[in-house]
């Protein structure tokens, strides 16, 4: 069995881990108390969306983690998810769990940017065909809505400002919507604007927010409501920019 010492170090790197890859909080709070009993260990765990505190019942011993709140990782959330499971099945044991959280740290997961870039276009039709649109404006939403993803992306590389890259990735849609139905090229403005707004919209923050308040995470659920919320204003507010400075 693990000292407490490792057994903490490793707990604070599965649950920095969970957070930064956008983990719900009662998952991470669910995952390092699982852990700790199958390291026969009570483990209290208690999770925000800013710190994690994890202490030891029989110990005076408390750890406290402040991680920066990254984006989304699905692939490690699952990938953790499998390693706990294994570890409280007795599957493998600590230290054989401990290195494949090292070594899952320290893997990046990230899908090849054109790939992500292919599948924002692919998003950006799917309502097109509840719409019922003509084959131009599919075919033009899929254009207008990968060419959005791509300005969206490359900005957070030259500016950190918050929610610029969801302003600028709005306005891009709402100039080149704006443009191809002013010169014909587009038959309805609004289906293609809503419709290649689609990778933009924080989709998995609302999930997340949603899934929080069922489990009575209230305060993790109405921070993360409140950040879609503000993500989808930048971008509508980028929209309604464009939509004015062209007509």
């Amino acid at each position: 069995m693990p000292t407490e010492k490792e057994l903490l170090a490793t707990c604070s790197q599965v649950g920095n881990l969970l957070l930064n890859s956008g983990a719900e909080t009662f998952r991470i709070e669910n995952t390092i108390e699982h852990i700790g009993k199958a390291a026969q260990t009570p483990i209290v765990c208690y999770s925000t969306l800013t710190a994690i505190f994890i202490t030891i019942n029989e110990s005076t011993d408390t750890l406290f983690i402040k991680p920066k709140m990254g984006g989304y990782d699905l692939k490690k959330v699952d990938a953790i998810n499998q390693l706990s499971r294994d570890f409280t099945q007795q599957k493998i044991n600590f230290n054989q769990f401990n290195q494949a959280i090292k070594n899952l740290d320290q893997t990046v997961t990230q899908t090849p940017f054109t790939l992500q870039v292919f599948g924002a276009g692919l998003v950006s039709m799917a309502p097109m065909l509840v719409f019922k649109a003509t084959w131009t404006d599919l075919f033009l939403s899929f254009f207008v809505g990968l060419t959005a993803f791509i300005f969206s992306k490359k900005i957070t590389s030259y500016y950190d400002f918050p929610y610029i890259s969801e302003v600028i990735g709005g306005f891009t849609i709402g100039l080149l919507a704006s443009l191809l139905v002013k010169f014909n090229l587009g038959d309805n403005l609004y289906n293609i604007i809503i419709s290649s707004l689609m990778p933009l919209v924080p989709g998995v923050a609302i999930t997340n927010a949603i899934r929080e308040i069922i489990a009575k995470e209230i305060i993790s659920g109405i921070v993360r409501m409140t950040y879609a919320f503000f993500v989808a204003g930048a971008i509508a507010f980028g929209v309604i920019l464009a939509i004015e400075v062209c007509h």
